[in-house]
């Protein structure tokens, strides 16, 4: 089929529309890719009030969560249970419900000050050497 229309157009002609196609699927792939449009896009599986669950986001906590149900079952399960227990959809909920929850805190009030944040920092033992806070420490993290 190729070679008749390459008789019937000339190769010149093929290769200009061959080079047509190939554009519109790599401009497609660059204006209209993760992150445009609305915000329900390839780039992010949803929102709640605006702002956006994004998808690594949810692919983390996907992850995390088939690993527990992996751990949990010895390793030992099939892509048809985890489909069983809906894990997609509980997890995506759990994303909802942790945005709502920040969501209602930030309005009431609840959000730690950044003094809140360092003293809680400072305590960590993770973040100390020899007993005391160690700023190198930091960087590892």
């Amino acid at each position: 089929m190729i070679t008749v229309m390459r008789e019937k157009f000339g190769p010149v002609i093929i290769g200009s529309i061959i080079a047509v196609i190939a554009a519109v699927f790599i401009f497609y792939g660059i204006f209209m890719g993760p992150g445009t449009g609305n915000s329900q896009g390839p780039g992010s599986p949803g929102s709640v009030n605006g702002e956006p669950i994004s998808y690594s986001e949810y692919s983390k906590a996907l992850n995390q969560r088939t690993e527990f149900f992996r751990n949990m079952m010895g390793g030992k399960i099939s892509e048809d249970q985890l489909e069983k227990f809906n894990l997609r959809g509980a997890v995506f909920q759990d994303l909802v419900q942790r945005k709502l929850v920040g969501q209602m805190a930030k309005k009431e009030g609840f959000v730690p000050s950044a003094e809140q944040v360092r003293d809680q920092i400072l305590k960590m033992e993770v973040f100390k050497k020899d007993g005391r806070f160690d700023r190198t420490l930091i960087r590892t993290y």
